[in-house]
């Protein structure tokens, strides 16, 4: 099987368990935005579309997530026993060590992909004019 096909399956799966579980969450400290039901997203996908390297790797008893990758680093790593789990847990630990990614603007400011792109744009500005 491909990595693409791969990829396709975990992303449509990951959808079906956001929609059925819903992506609201506890997180000490913040909490994950609720997304708007018309914004139908996979966050493994967004997490890749922000550069934020993951692995998860499936075992009979459950499945290594980590965060980061072998060439960079690894910044957590975690043990689960669903999907939905796994994606949570990236998800909180995502925004916890990149908090100005456009993963992190979507998914705990609860901002549309645009307006995260814009706010990134925005917060790298204001961080080259401090320098």
């Amino acid at each position: 099987m491909s990595r693409t096909s791969t990829l396709n399956r975990i992303t449509r799966r990951m959808a079906l368990a956001m929609a059925g579980a819903g992506l609201v969450s506890s997180i000490p400290g913040g909490a994950i935005a609720a997304l708007p039901a018309d914004q139908s997203r996979s966050a493994l996908k967004d997490l890749y579309d922000s550069e934020i390297n993951f692995s998860i790797v499936t075992f009979w008893h459950g499945m290594e997530v980590k965060l980061g990758d072998e060439m960079n680093g690894f910044l957590g790593k975690t043990r689960v026993l669903e999907l939905a789990e796994a994606e949570e847990w990236l998800m909180r630990e995502a925004i916890k060590h990149f908090p100005e990614s456009v993963f992190a603007l979507m998914y705990r400011d609860g901002l549309s992909k645009g307006e995260a792109e814009a706010r990134q744009r925005e917060l790298s500005d204001d961080a080259l004019l401090q320098a």
